[in-house]
């Protein structure tokens, strides 16, 4: 006959092993056969911690018990077998029906001495008596002893003055011993000193501890620029304040935090703030959403308007510059009113409008990494007043050029990259976007806005993008 195989599966168990009970080896306990060994690895893990617990409390008494022996043995050894004489039973009796306080000095056999002066103290009973009655246990091998009778305490006390002070000296907790051809003698410690030199225990004071710092305050500045992570220029500028305060030339009324916080807010509130606006767009009949945070672009020009240290410096009106030449007069441009462009954008503005002048913006937009690592990603947008000076627009102080935007980055997707459907959802991204930065501005483009300029001179500003410069995308 052919052999048959079972048909039960690798977790198909038989009756009898879900219902078989099997006694644990180390606690005796039934389990069934299913948990039986992971309950015996744990239950022996368990008695072993137990053993080892105990194996503990033995090392730990057995510790104590060398620990009272070696401060009873120290004690011994500073009273000196040599000054002890015997005592007798009659003595303690004589002693007993004393007027005075009598002092009870034990043998040198007692203190476990023999002839030599050697030490031969056994180890400590809980109960060992000897004939006279006297307990020899360690808590009672005591060196002096005062036995009071009960007449002498009442009618025979002795001042507190008139008695001698007692020195009593804690045990100490740690012996050293030294090797012998070191020379040291041997060392008892308390907790508090072992291990420690005696030259730690009186550490001496630094009274300069900024040292080579010439001053503590040069330490203090140079931890908060290392901290700060300041930079040459910065390290100068913070110095040549502090320079300035110390003088007198300069007043600093910040104290903390919070107050160079709420000054910043303050400036913040006197210009146009960012606002946040949402582009929807639908790509693949799919709708998306962008965020773009942006301030107008009219609003800040505004802002450099009502700037007085910056009115008398703005040109309104187009020209044309020469300079003379073997040939004659030569045109040059170094401005932007300079050129034909300005020209021709004043002639279309309306004739019937006096003091029609163009207020020309340039833009620059391009995507840029904001971290040194490359991973975090920015989309500024940039404007400068055309109509100011090149130093001025080009610098860093008022006039300068500012951010007024930041586009939103559509997400760079390897399926969809280089289609013509993704790269114009970019371009309608971009765009929609870039149409925030220009409320206002393009509505003003057509009508004017009648501004008192500078010496009091009303004037219609036609707000004119003169330069914008952007990559394809962008555009």
């Amino acid at each position: 006959m052919a052999p048959t195989r079972s048909s039960r599966g690798k977790y198909n168990y038989s009756e009898g092993t879900l219902t078989g009970q099997i006694s644990c080896s180390h606690c005796g306990r039934t389990f069934k056969a299913q948990g039986i060994k992971k309950h015996e690895a744990s239950c022996k893990k368990r008695l072993e911690a137990e053993e080892e617990q105990q194996r503990f409390n033995r090392d730990y008494e057995k510790g104590q018990r060398k620990a009272r022996k070696a401060r009873r043995d120290h004690a011994i050894g500073k009273a000196g077998p040599s000054n002890l004489v015997d005592v007798t039973e009659s003595n303690v009796n004589d002693s007993a029906h004393g007027d005075h306080p009598q002092i009870i000095r034990l043998s040198e056999s007692d203190l476990g001495y023999d002839n030599q002066g050697n030490h031969t103290l056994p180890e400590p009973e809980e109960h060992q008596h000897g004939d006279s009655g006297i307990t020899n246990s360690p808590e009672a091998n005591i060196l002096f002893c005062t036995v009071l009778s009960d007449a002498s305490m009442a009618s025979n006390s002795v001042p507190a003055q008139s008695r001698p002070a007692a020195s009593v000296q804690p045990p100490s907790e740690f012996k050293t011993e030294y090797h012998p051809r070191s020379g040291c003698p041997t060392l008892f410690q308390a907790f508090d000193e072992f291990r420690v030199p005696p030259e730690a225990q009186q550490v001496p004071i630094d009274e300069k501890p900024w040292h080579p710092f010439r001053s503590r305050a040069d330490f203090e500045f140079s931890e908060i620029a290392l901290d700060a992570a300041l930079n040459k220029s910065q390290i100068d500028a913070l110095l040549n304040l502090i320079l300035r305060v110390s003088q007198g030339h300069a007043e600093i009324t910040l104290k903390n935090e919070a107050d160079l916080s709420k000054a910043w807010d303050n400036a913040a509130a006197e210009l146009t703030p960012f606002s946040k606006h949402q582009v929807p767009v639908t790509y693949k009949k799919n709708d998306q959403v962008y965020e773009v945070h942006a301030r107008p672009i009219w609003d800040w020009a505004l802002d450099l308007l009502d700037n007085p240290l910056l009115a008398p410096h703005f040109v309104w009106d187009a020209c044309r510059v020469y300079k003379r030449s073997a040939a004659g007069f030569e045109r040059f441009f170094d401005e932007p009113w300079t050129g034909d462009r300005w020209w021709d954008i004043q002639s279309s503005l309306p004739p019937d409008v006096d003091g029609a002048v163009p207020f020309c913006f340039i833009l620059y937009a391009d995507k840029t990494k904001l971290s040194s690592h490359g991973t975090v990603k920015g989309y500024p947008v940039v404007v400068r007043c055309a109509n100011l000076p090149v130093h001025i627009r080009n610098g860093e102080g008022f006039g300068g050029g500012r951010v007024v935007g930041w586009l939103p980055i559509v997400p760079e997707d390897a399926g969809e990259e280089g289609k013509l459907g993704y790269t114009t959802l970019k371009r309608v991204v971009w765009h929609e976007s870039f149409l925030k930065l220009l409320e206002h501005a393009a509505q003003y483009s057509k009508t004017g806005y009648l501004r008192k300029c500078h010496n009091d001179i009303l004037r219609w500003l036609f707000p004119v993008i003169l330069i914008l410069s952007a990559d394809y995308e962008e555009q």
